[in-house]
This record gives C-alpha cells, structure tokens and sequence, in this order.
C-alpha cells in the first residue's frame, strides 16, 4: 500500500499545478465546475439521498395540511340512516305490535360569514405550503455544501495519507539503516531509540488518518445515499483557482442594493409574520356569531292512528343557522394574548433578519478574500517546496546532493503540496456558502430537473 503512495507521488510531481482558465459567468467558481463528476453526484444526491427523501416526505405533510386548510371553505355534508325491526306492546291494543321503521338524516352546511375565519386559515395553509417548498429548497443547498466539503475533503485526506505513506516508509528505511548499524557495534541501543519511537509514530498517525479517510467515505455515502467513490477515482488534487474577486463583488452589490431580503429565509421569516397575523385574526373572532347556510332532508320515527297504519315524517329544509358561542371561560382571551405576542416574536424576528443579512453577507465575502489570500499564501510556499526538490534532484544529477537530502526535499514537497489543498478546500467551500447566501446557487437546477 505504501509503495502506491510512493509511486501516486511521483506522478503529482511530474503532473505539477494544474491551472484553471477564468470561468465565464457572474457566479465564482464552485467545486462541480472544476470536478464534472461531482455535479452528477450532486444531481442523484436529489433521489437517493436518505435526508432528501425525509424532506420529500415533509412536504407531502405539507400538501395534506393545505388540503385541510382549504375544506373549511366547502361545504359540510354529513348523514346517518337506521332501519330496525321493533315489537311494541300498546295498551290501546291487545297483544304486541311489528313493525319497520326508517329513520335517516342528510344534512349540507355551507359557511356563510365567519368573520374571514375560514379565508384567513385557507391563506395560512397556503402559506406554510410556500414556506415547505422554500425549506426543500433550503434543505438540498445545505446539503450540497455538505457534499461538496465531504468530497474535498475526500481529495485531501488521498493527498495527505500519500504523504504519510511515504513518510513512513522513509522512517522505516532510517530504521533498518539504525538496526543493521546496531548489529555491527557501531551505536549504542540508545541511540536505536529515536528511529524507534519515529516508526511508531509515523505508522501511528498513518493508521489514524486512515481511519479518517474511512469515516469520510462513510458519511459521504450517508449524505448522498451512493457508494462512495473508489480511491483511484477521486482526483488527485484540487487545481489552481483563479481569482474570483469581480464575481463576488457583483453578486454582494447586487444583494445589498435589494429592496427586501429575498433569500429563502428571509421570504420564510416574511411569511412567518403574515400566517401569526391572520392567526391573531382569527382568535380575535372566535367569540362573534357565525352563520352558516344549512339544507337537508331527514325521517323520523313512524307513527300510529288509531287504525294501527304507520307513516312516516319526512321533512325536507333550507335556511340559515347562527352558531354563538357567547362565553368559554376566558379561553379565547388567552388565546387571542398569546397569537399577539406570537405575531410580535415573528415580526421582531424578521426586523432583526432584515438588519442583519446583509452585515452578515459582507462578512462573507471579507471571510471569502481571507480564504483566498490564504490560499495564495501556500501556493506561493507549495511553490518554494516544488523549487527546492527540483533544485536537489538537479544537484543529484550532478552527484552534488545525497538521497537523504531528495528524501528530505520530497517530504516537504509533500506537507506544501497537502496544506496548499487544504487552502483551495477551504476556498471553494467559503465560495459555496456566499454563493448560497447571495444568490440562487446553480445545483438548485437538480430540483428543478427532477420534478421534471
């Protein structure tokens, strides 16, 4: 396994930094634009992944809350009908009398005037039915982000157990040197001690990593409900990033200068406030008479003459019904107290909300540029490391540097080129939580096609 790394590092020395050209577009470059086979990913991520499935199942929860939201709006038909065999003994007559009787009811009641009751609470379902489909939305580009951070970091951690693969195998190599040196007497065990202790602790953090390497693999199949990609098919390093300071600057000014706060939370936050303000509507009418439009037709129980003939009483009505229900023990009081504090909350949430993203959208972006100039940092570093292997492979050729001293230059050519991946990591997932902030990030296309 270790000559692998060996043999995966020599082949990223040869390949080098690999650039990319300026991406057209106003959007900053995201990490499926560099890695095609991420944004497929991304795209069965939709179907397969077990948090998308649970979403899709709260927004069935949501269609069947307006359904019911919306049947207070229609009318009410409601009936029963009993026949029965009954033996009844008169004292008009001697012995006991049979008969059938028929009873049935059908009753139509249509709300007339509630007061806007019946309206409000129609919008409400209406209104939590925006606010699930902004939450799917919301849910999926959270989970994207996921996904991309968990496959970076899937590249990452390949890069970094190449470099310890091949640190180990350099202590080890130190090790048998020490050993067969002890063998012959020319050191003391004591001096054995240290290329000991190195091995060790080189096999440890190697075992470690791969255990880590393990667990990402592991929840990037939870996260997307796919197999996690074989190790020979995630890339071999994030390539250079070119700057994206025009396209961030456009979407921040184009954010700042919007009227409302149009993100999906903000849009959730706003929808909030107008459901807790028909619901304090509401509450504040549930005391006042309401009045119905009410038709039916229904039996009752037959009846004897004198002549022992039965009939039965049919009636058949239309009219109006007026329900009041005058006092309940101070219960809508409380109730209308608590949807006003209710309706204060969520419009106080949202004041805050409306003062606040765009602060926090500029710090996205300052925290964007730190990242890049981080990231400029350890290449220029990664730079330096790649020279002085270079330098010392040249020397070698002229018989002018020792294999201890290539040995050492590959080292920290490793350790340069895993931290200058880590910088380009942790770029594109900062580029990916201000694009996800300001603007419609491009993998809700996904949801888009798949409703398709």
């Amino acid at each position: 396994m270790i000559k692998s790394f060996r043999r995966l590092l020599a082949a990223l020395l040869l390949l080098g930094p690999v650039a990319l050209s300026a991406q057209s577009g106003t959007l900053p470059v995201l990490p499926e634009r560099i890695f095609p086979q991420l944004n497929s990913i991304l795209a069965a991520a939709v179907q397969q992944s077990p948090r998308m499935i649970a979403l899709n199942l709260d927004q069935e929860i949501a269609d069947a809350s307006l359904l019911q939201a919306k049947s207070g709006l229609l009318p009410d038909i409601n009936g029963y009908i009993r026949k029965s065999e009954a033996r009844e003994k008169r004292e008009d007559q001697p012995g006991t009398l049979s008969t059938d009787k028929l009873y049935y009811s059908l009753t139509i009641t249509q709300p007339l005037y509630h007061w806007g009751e019946r309206r409000n609470t129609a919008t409400m379902g209406e209104i939590s039915r925006k606010m699930a489909e902004r939450q799917y939305a919301e849910g999926y580009r959270l989970l994207v982000q996921q996904i991309r951070s968990n496959y970076l970091e899937l590249i990452v951690l390949k890069a970094r157990l190449a470099a310890l693969g091949f640190n180990l195998e350099q202590a080890e190599e130190t090790l048998r040197a020490t050993e067969a040196r002890l063998s012959r007497g020319e050191i003391s065990d004591a001096d054995a001690f240290q290329p000991r202790i190195a091995v060790e602790q080189s096999r440890l953090l190697f075992d470690r990593t791969t255990d880590t390497f393990d667990d990402s693999k592991r929840r990037f199949r939870v996260l997307t409900g796919q197999p996690a990609p074989a190790d020979e098919a995630i890339p071999a390093e994030i390539p250079e990033i070119p700057s994206n300071q025009p396209q961030v600057a456009g979407l921040l000014t184009g954010f700042l200068n919007q009227g409302e706060p149009l993100t999906r939370t903000g849009l959730n936050l706003k929808d909030q406030v107008e459901s807790a303000r028909l619901y304090y509507a509401n509450q504040r009418t549930r005391l006042r008479p309401k009045l119905n439009l009410v038709a039916g037709i229904s039996q009752d129980e037959q009846r004897y003459t004198t002549s022992l003939a039965p009939y039965g009483l049919q009636s058949n009505y239309i009219g109006v019904q007026l329900n009041w229900n005058i006092f309940d023990g101070f219960s809508s009081r409380a109730a209308t107290r608590s949807a006003l504090a209710s309706l204060r909350k969520h419009e106080a949430s949202y004041q805050q909300y409306t003062e606040t993203v765009g602060q926090d959208a500029e710090r996205s972006a300052r925290q964007l540029g730190f990242n890049e100039r981080q990231m400029r940092i350890q290449e220029k570093l990664f730079d330096s490391n790649r020279s002085f292997l270079a330098y010392h492979r040249d020397q070698r050729a002229l018989g002018l540097s020792s294999d201890v001293e290539i040995a050492r230059a590959q080292v920290q050519y490793n350790a340069g080129f895993v931290q200058a991946l880590e910088a380009r990591a942790s770029y594109l997932q900062a580029v990916g939580e201000f694009v996800g902030l300001v603007a419609e990030d491009p993998a809700l296309n996904h949801l888009n096609a798949a409703r398709r």
